[in-house]
Formats: structure tokens, sequence, C-alpha cells
């Protein structure tokens, strides 16, 4: 359901598929299980180039599932559009534990990253 990079001390992680909620859930998994094998914690979630509409409601599912799957161990930088960015699901995740920080600049995402 995605590709994986690794880079460094973190993997990239980009969606193979148009969005639905199901192929995002599967991918999150997918990237929780990719770290633990390989002994990461960090994630940048590149959405950069969708085009999709993720539905407000979605949005607030994803940001419980990211607490979750991740726990408060993986931390999980999204990088998406920054037309698509209302921090709900980031908002979400955070208030439940999960280390998550969604914006539209790599370098920010990046650099909150490597952030202890």
């Amino acid at each position: 359901m995605a590709t994986f990079e690794k880079k460094g001390d973190y993997v990239i992680m980009t969606p193979e598929r148009s969005y639905t909620l199901n192929i995002y859930k599967d991918s999150l998994r997918e990237a929780a299980e990719y770290c633990r094998k390989n002994g990461l914690w960090k994630i940048l979630a590149d959405i950069s180039m969708s085009q999709d509409t993720i539905p407000v409601f979605d949005r607030f599912q994803l940001g419980i599932e990211m607490a979750n799957v991740l726990g408060n161990k993986i931390r999980m930088a999204i990088l998406a559009p920054a037309a698509m960015i209302d921090k709900l699901g980031e908002n979400s995740a955070v208030n439940r534990g999960a280390q998550v920080f969604v914006t539209s600049s790599r370098e920010e995402a990046l650099e909150w990253l490597e952030r202890e």
C-alpha cells in the first residue's frame, strides 16, 4: 500500500494509491511495522503530491489511528500540500499522546523529526 525508503535514522513513507481511509490506515500500520523491524523511530510520510481530498471526519479518525499505532515512541512528520492542512488529524493524534507534526515544508518536517 506504501513504499518505504530508509534515509539514515528515519524512513520515508509514500502511499502508492489514491486515498481511502483503509489504505491510509493500512499504510500507517505497515510503516510502524517497518520501523520496528529496522530499529527506526521516525517516519516522514510524504503525501505532498496528493491531489486527493481527505474528509474532515477521516482526518479525525486517522489522528486516533496514529495515536493507537505509533504510540508515543514513533515520531511521524507528515508532508502535505498546504491547502490540505488544517491540523485536525495532528491534534487528534497529539491529544492522545502521539508525536505527530503536519507541514507543507520538507525542511520543517525534517527539523521536527530531529528534535529531542
